[in-house]
């Protein structure tokens, strides 16, 4: 049996549809692996608020949690982007 040549216009079966609609299909993000250690960013709640300090303690104290990190811990530069000026890597 031939197939028709693709055509503009025309919809075409995607060969991944079944698996992607069951649930099937495995993602990049659904591979874990062992030992993974997730990382989570808190944002300030106000734009362009002014940061006068930044207490840890509690969140270090928090189950599960390996590590903190704040501007405090960023060694050299801490900017990420084109030529390095573009977005801060952790606001300061």
């Amino acid at each position: 049996m031939s197939q028709e040549p693709l055509k503009v216009g025309r919809a075409t079966p995607r060969a991944d549809a079944p698996a992607k609609v069951t649930g099937k299909e495995m993602y990049a993000a659904d591979y874990y692996p062992e030992n993974l250690l997730w990382c989570g960013v808190k944002r300030p709640a106000h734009a362009h608020a002014l940061i006068r300090r930044i207490d840890i303690s509690r969140a270090k104290e928090m189950a599960g949690v390996i590590a903190v990190l704040t501007h405090e811990d960023i060694t050299g530069g801490n900017r990420l982007g084109i030529l390095e000026k573009e977005d801060l890597v952790i606001l300061t």
